[in-house]
C-alpha cells in the first residue's frame, strides 16, 4: 500500500487535511490491533497508517513474527501499550490541525524488544500536530525476530520511513526540506542510526520511493540510546543488538555506536535527558553533543537534574524535566519547523485551489 496517498478520493483527501482530521476515504492499512478502542479520547487514532514496504519487508524470514499488542495501564483514558513481534513497519499518520508544511517521523523507544506506541508515539503526535507540524509515527522492526541484517532492520525501516514522507510529500502538502526525526531511548539509537549512516541505505531499492533523500533536516534525540560500550549502554538494548549482529563484541560496539559515526555538517539537533537517568546513562547524551559539535553541528542540549528515563510528556509532572515540550517548541520554532503558520484565510484559499 506504499502509494495509498495517491489513490484516495481527492476531495476527500483535501476536506480530510483542512479540517485537521486526517482521511476520510482509502481503506486503513494498519492492522485492526493497533488501533484500540475508540473511547481513548485523549490518545486519537492515527488518520491512516500506511505500509513502508510494498511487499514483504528485506530481509524477512520464512516465518513472519506475531504481531502482539498489551496495554500496561490499567486506566482505558491514559493507555501505555507496547507491540511486540512487529511484521508489518509502518508509519502512522497524524496530521497538523492548523498544516505549516513542517513533519516529523517519530521514532518511540523500548529497548529493542518492544514499541512504546503511546508514551513515545500518540502522546508525542498530539502534541505535535497540535503545533502545525504533521507527524508519522514509525512502527519498526525488532532484532530478535528473525531478520536478515537484523541489528540494522529498525534503521533500514527509518530510512525507508524518511524516503516514503519525501516521496509523499506533495500530497501531504508538505515541504520535503522541511521533514524531521525524532527518536525516545532505543527509538534515539535508531534515529541516530539514520544520522550515521547519511544516504547509505541498509537495503537494496524497493520502488520509485527510494530515489528520494534519506537525511533528516532536523534531529530530535530524547534520553537516547547510543554508545554500545559496556560503561555507557543500555543492557537491554546492547544485548538485543549485540544477539542479532553476531559479531565479535568490539566489533559490533563499533558498529553500533552511532555517536561515533557522526557525519560531517549534520543537520541541527536537539537533545535532553536527565542526569538521574537510572537505565541510560546521560553520558550517551554528553557523547553525542561531543559528536555532534566535533562534526560542525548546530546543537540545543537541555540535561535536567531530575526526570528518570522514558519519561515522554505524560511523565514529568513535578520534574525539572517537565520543561522539555516548551524548549523544544521554542527551538523548532527558530529552525523554521513551527512558523509561519497558515491561518484560515489561507487554508481556505489552498482547499479552493485545490479543489
Amino acid at each position: 500500500m506504499t502509494d495509498a496517498p495517491a489513490r484516495l478520493d481527492r476531495r476527500a483527501f483535501v476536506s480530510a487535511v483542512a479540517l485537521g482530521t486526517g482521511w476520510a476515504s482509502g481503506s486503513d492499512t494498519g492492522p485492526a490491533a493497533a488501533n484500540g478502542p475508540a473511547d481513548a479520547a485523549d490518545q486519537p487514532e492515527p488518520a491512516h497508517s500506511f505500509d513502508l514496504w510494498p511487499g514483504p519487508p528485506p530481509g524477512a524470514p520464512p516465518i513472519l513474527p506475531v504481531e502482539k499488542l498489551q496495554d500496561r495501564s490499567p486506566d482505558p483514558r491514559r493507555r501505555d501499550r507496547i507491540l511486540t513481534g512487529v511484521a508489518r513497519p509502518r508509519l502512522d499518520y497524524y496530521p497538523a490541525t492548523a498544516p505549516n508544511g513542517a513533519a516529523v517521523v517519530v521514532a518511540p523507544g523500548g529497548g529493542y524488544v518492544r514499541i512504546a506506541i503511546d508514551k513515545e508515539g500518540v502522546d508525542i503526535a498530539r502534541w505535535l500536530s497540535a503545533r502545525g507540524v504533521a507527524v508519522f509515527v514509525l512502527t519498526y522492526r525488532l532484532p530478535a525476530d528473525g531478520w536478515h541484517d537484523a541489528a540494522f532492520a529498525a534503521v533500514a525501516d527509518a530510512q525507508r520511513a524518511m524516503r516514503w514522507v519525501r516521496h509523499h510529500a506533495a500530497e501531504f502538502r508538505l515541504d520535503a526540506q522541511r521533514i524531521g526525526l525524532i527518536g525516545f531511548s532505543a527509538g534515539g539509537h535508531v534515529a541516530a542510526g539514520v544520522l550515521a549512516d547519511g544516504e547509505d541505505a541498509r537495503y537494496p531499492p524497493a520502488d520509485a520511493v527510494d530515489r528520494a533523500p534519506i537525511r533528516p533536516d532536523l534531529l530530535g534525540l530524547f534520553y537516547p540510546v547510543l554508545d554500545m560500550s559496556p560503561r555507557l549502554a543500555h543492557p537491554l538494548s546492547r544485548k538485543a543488538l549485540f544477539d542479532a549482529a553476531g559479531l565479535p563484541d568490539a566489533v559490533a560496539e563499533a558498529r553500533l555506536s552511532p555517536n561515533r559515526r557522526v557525519p560531517t555538517a549534520p543537520p541541527p539537533a536537539f537533545l535532553c535527558c536527565a542526569m538521574d537517568d537510572p537505565s541510560v546513562p546521560p553520558d550517551n547524551t554528553l557523547a553525542m553533543i561531543t559528536a555532534l559539535k566535533a562534526r560542525d553541528g548546530r546543537v540545543e542540549a537541555h540535561l535536567f537534574e531530575r526526570g528518570g528515563h522514558g519519561f515522554g510528556i505524560r511523565g514529568t509532572a513535578g520534574q525539572p524535566a517537565s520543561a522539555w515540550p516548551e524548549l523544544l517548541q521554542a527551538w523548532m520554532r527558530s529552525q523554521g519547523f513551527l512558523d509561519p503558520r497558515p491561518d484560515g484565510r489561507a487554508m481556505a484559499g489552498w482547499v479552493r485551489h485545490f479543489l
